[in-house]
């Protein structure tokens, strides 16, 4: 590419809103990004981490070269080898695993950072043609619940949008998209703001006051763990005071009084005494919702990180489903995806090939180091870890690396030499998402009342000897007896191959629609006439096949496992409820910490306390406290704050560095993950309770 290429149309990556850029490039440097104005969905709006990206792709912390261990495991010492070198090591050291204990000995993991189209099929590809179905991703530690939940009550391959655009009344479950794009776009906030604005009630159900709740109408601040039981509750009052849609309900839902007997066991007083939400209030927000018409409840991640997430978010579809609200304007509509060709094979694998994970419509990836520990169901002996960083962001994180210190062979392809790099026998410099070409991951699941496609492209060279993962990956295939299944000379041969179904190809996109095309807006009665795609063609509020599994087949309210309620004993001696995961507008996951630009805004994360119980326990804002729970202690700043409610604390998660740049290990913060119970997960998605657990908090002083 020329090192002067002017304005570059592309995308950001540091989150999956993928904000629209325009990046003015120099001599091979970016000079600054700017927002695109004419992007589908982020209309031109940035947050600041978008401004760090020249930093990201300068950062002198980032890996130069392969790298080979020649020391103990995570002792640190390591070897510069050539690409070919390193290649041909990963493909003995992987054939020779496979050869010994089968195909399914190797598991990986893909992160979020490289998430997208066509990396992450491709990925997939590699890991069906070796024979494995151990690829394991952030899926099952974020929305898998939310999903499956889709799954089983409006049809396969559904995701669930808010239409806030024309909504009257929207209940958002434990979401703060001033701060996250909620699994949205960048422009949400903006919608959000403009529906209060024209008169719709939004009410915000979370245990911290955010930057969202200042801006709602209603914030009910629920005890973490139980938006279940609050949206039973709301069922309770809709159905109690007839309020229902009893039209829609007969032409399109299926298992009605299967959920209303469910729903008559929560009455407001009752949930008052679980949630901590008002009686006056639940009546009143139920009643506020069934008679808005439309209205919409949605959900993000403080639902999903629980160990009833995904009944809680059966229960909020729920909310849509007996108003009425679904598949219609201003309810829950269903954007159609943009037709790619599945380019995953995986029916190479065989159907008998099970996987380690034993939950089953999710990959159960913190679930992963028990498995690697205990060689159930079998011996897994290797590991490569795909732009993520587990052994900081999966749940019991001393236990994550005890388990790959136990594995033969470790591989890691990423920016860093991260926490879980460190533990590598090889580590493979990855590009940063201004080196690559590639396609917004929206368009294979739509996120906004609209799917488009938008080519990511390249801005600059690649730094130092930093490859393309479709390089990485078909380089490798072929030295393991598999390049003909990877036969793409370039990636935008590739994406033309994933995108010939849509009728588009990387040059069209790129000289015609480069600031993205809309391929589809969301048709309000997509699937009133023709049926929604489950097996009785409606909607199942009573899950036949989630009966099959052993599971309940309504929406139902169980007690965090790890609460003052269900563990009176464990509460004795941990009498505080535990929050993490919130997230902090200037990061994203882990690996945004060694930018100068962020790190000014955030040095450090914090524990959030409420001046009541920071009173008790003879705490000082500011002071330095420990937390602690039975998996480990981590010390940290004090926030006196009435954020969350008395008996609360909240951390927020990506800090605790000890490797992976200067910047990031100089403040490093602590990780919370280091306290979360990684066999506390939701029995159906397989996520981490990293939203409720208890603890205790110790202060020691300035």
């Amino acid at each position: 590419m020329s090192n002067d290429a002017g304005v570059v149309h592309s995308a950001c990556r540091f989150c999956r809103a993928e904000c629209g850029l325009l990046v003015h490039v120099r001599n091979d440097t970016i000079v600054r990004v700017e927002g695109d104005p004419d992007h589908p969905t982020s209309r031109g709006g940035l947050c600041v981490k978008a401004r760090a990206i020249p930093e990201l792709v300068e950062d002198p912390d980032r890996l130069r070269t392969p790298l080979r261990r020649v020391g103990e495991r995570g002792s640190g010492r390591w070897e510069v080898v050539s690409w070919d070198a390193a290649l041909d090591e990963i493909a003995s050291r992987l054939l020779a695993i496979k050869e010994r204990y089968g195909a399914e000995a190797l598991a990986a993991y893909r992160g979020i950072a490289n998430s997208n189209v066509p990396q992450t099929p491709y990925f997939m590809r590699f890991m069906n043609a070796f024979g494995t179905p151990n690829l394991t991703s952030a899926f099952s530690v974020c929305v898998a619940p939310k999903a499956i939940a889709a799954m089983h009550t409006y049809g396969r391959n559904l995701w669930p949008v808010g239409d806030y655009q024309r909504a009257r009344c929207i209940l958002l479950f434990g979401s703060n998209p001033a701060v996250s794009f909620m699994h949205r776009y960048g422009s949400v906030m903006e919608d959000l703001r403009a529906a209060v604005a024209r008169g719709t009630s939004l009410v915000v159900i979370d245990p911290r006051r955010t930057e969202t709740t200042a801006a709602a109408s209603l914030h009910l601040q629920v005890r973490p763990g139980t938006d279940g039981a609050l949206a039973l509750g709301l069922l309770h009052v809709i159905l109690r005071d007839r309020l229902e849609d009893e039209a829609f309900l007969r032409q399109h839902a299926l298992g009605f009084d299967r959920l209303a007997a469910a729903a008559a066991a929560y009455p407001p007083a009752r949930v008052e005494e679980i949630t901590s939400v008002p009686a006056r209030l639940v009546e009143e927000v139920a009643v506020r919702f069934a008679t808005a018409k439309p209205a919409c409840a949605d959900r993000r991640q403080g639902v999903l990180h629980q160990t009833n997430a995904t009944q809680t978010c059966r229960a909020i579809d729920a909310l849509n489903v007996v108003t009425g609200n679904v598949d219609t304007a201003g309810g829950i509509v269903f954007t159609p995806p943009v037709p790619i060709r599945d380019i995953s094979l995986r029916e190479s694998l065989p159907k008998e090939r099970r996987g380690f994970s034993r939950f089953a419509w999710s990959d159960g990836a913190v679930t992963l180091p028990d498995a690697i520990l205990s060689g159930r169901p079998y011996p897994i002996k290797a590991f490569v870890s795909f732009a993520g960083n587990p052994v900081l962001s999966w749940p019991n994180a001393a236990k994550v690396a005890r388990a790959f210190q136990a594995l033969d062979f470790v591989v890691a392809i990423d920016l860093y030499l991260t926490e879980t790099a460190r533990l590598a026998d090889v580590v493979l410099p990855a590009t940063t998402f201004m080196e690559r070409t590639d396609l917004n991951d929206s368009l294979r699941v739509p996120l906004a009342p609209l799917s488009y496609v938008h080519l990511r492209q390249q801005a600059v060279t690649p730094r130092h000897e930093a490859r393309h993962e479709w390089r990485i990956i078909g380089e490798l295939a072929a030295r393991l007896g598999m390049g003909e299944h990877f036969p793409f000379k370039d990636a935008e041969a590739l994406i033309d191959h994933v995108l010939e179904p849509a009728g588009l190809t990387a040059r069209r996109l790129r000289e015609q629609h480069p600031s993205g095309l809309i391929y589809a807006e969301a048709a309000p009665g997509r699937f009133r006439g023709k049926g929604f795609p489950t097996p009785s063609g409606k909607i199942e509020l009573h899950s036949p096949a989630l009966e099959a599994a052993g599971f309940d087949p309504v929406p139902t309210y169980r007690e965090p496992v790890e609460s003052p309620v269900s563990r009176p004993d464990l509460a004795e001696k941990y009498p505080l409820i535990l929050t993490t995961g919130a997230r902090v507008e200037a990061t994203s996951g882990t690996w945004t910490h060694n930018l100068p630009r962020l790190r000014t805004l955030v040095a450090e994360n914090w524990v959030e306390i409420h001046p009541e119980t920071a009173g008790h326990l003879g705490i000082h804002h500011g002071v330095r406290v420990a937390v602690e729970t039975p998996r480990g202690r981590i010390v940290l700043p004090a926030k006196v704050s009435d954020g969350v409610a008395p008996g609360v604390v909240a951390i927020p998660f990506g800090w605790g560095h000890d490797a992976g740049g200067h910047l990031a290990r100089s403040t490093p913060g602590a990780n919370p993950n280091v306290l979360i119970d990684d066999a506390a997960v939701d029995p159906i998605g397989g996520t981490p309770a990293y939203r409720s657990g208890l603890c205790r908090v110790v202060p020691l002083g300035s």
